[in-house]
């Protein structure tokens, strides 16, 4: 796309062929959705930040949905996910289900017992007392900032690499769980400048980064790759990335 304008209108296209009894279940934290015009179609928003009259929101450590008149609560603790992009997503897909007239204690014992897909913050075990995860289908800072958001409460040492996608890494000094990171790959040499304010070093391929990784950690630590770039320095694709950590990782 020529431009982000360029590609929110291709986006907003899917609302085109909308028939009048269809429903568009949107972000309310992004203020181009919360703003978006449908003629003549309703709107359900889910939000993590504010309180809805109708939808779905967080409240202390509950997602509630409010729909037709009824109030259903889901507290985090039955949910295996951990993270607010994880919430958003059960958000949008309890919405969804509610309004096809799904149970919701049948959503419910879904959404408990749904442990996620492979290379999407999966957790791959405890070895001496160290929890890795992995999170290889990050590709982009915003999603590594989303997977650390998640672990907000723990010392992550944190894999970064692969080849760059033309993002700068600085927002993640924001993150205070780091506790080192350990970059590879291509891109080694601008997340090393992007963040040389943290505990960082750099070593040049992937098995380097990860055996690295081992070496440092302590109990109590976590291990995460999370590479905020695609793959395809040594890699076909994230999946192929994300087998080959998993495989290093249950080795030991």
């Amino acid at each position: 796309y020529k431009s982000f304008e360029d590609y929110i209108k291709a986006k907003i296209n899917i609302f085109k062929n909308f028939k009048n009894n269809q429903i568009a279940v949107l972000n309310f934290d992004d203020p181009v959705l919360a703003e978006l015009e449908i003629k003549n179609r309703k709107k359900i928003y889910f939000s993590t930040k504010s309180k809805l009259e109708e939808g779905a929101y967080l409240d202390n450590d509950e997602i509630v949905f409010k729909l037709k008149g009824s109030e259903y609560r889901l507290p985090f603790n039955e949910i295996k996910l951990k993270g607010i992009h994880f919430y958003e997503d059960i958000m949008a897909a309890g919405i969804v289900a509610l309004l096809c007239g799904i149970n919701f204690s049948t959503i419910r014992d879904i959404i408990k017992n749904f442990k996620g897909l492979p290379h999407r913050m999966e957790f791959i075990g405890e070895i001496n007392g160290v929890k890795f995860y992995n999170d290889s289908k990050s590709t982009t800072v915003d999603s590594t900032y989303k997977a650390l958001k998640s672990l907000e409460n723990e010392r992550v040492i944190l894999l970064l690499g692969g080849v760059h996608k033309g993002e700068r890494y600085c927002k993640l000094k924001e993150m205070k769980n780091i506790k080192k990171v350990i970059c590879y790959g291509k891109a080694k040499e601008l997340i090393f400048n992007d963040l040389k304010e943290l505990d960082i070093e750099k070593v040049d391929k992937f098995k380097d980064a990860v055996n690295r990784a081992i070496e440092v950690a302590k109990k109590g630590d976590i291990v995460l790759l999370s590479p905020a770039c695609s793959s395809f320095d040594e890699f076909n694709n994230f999946e192929e990335r994300g087998e080959k950590f998993k495989c290093m990782i249950l080795q030991q």
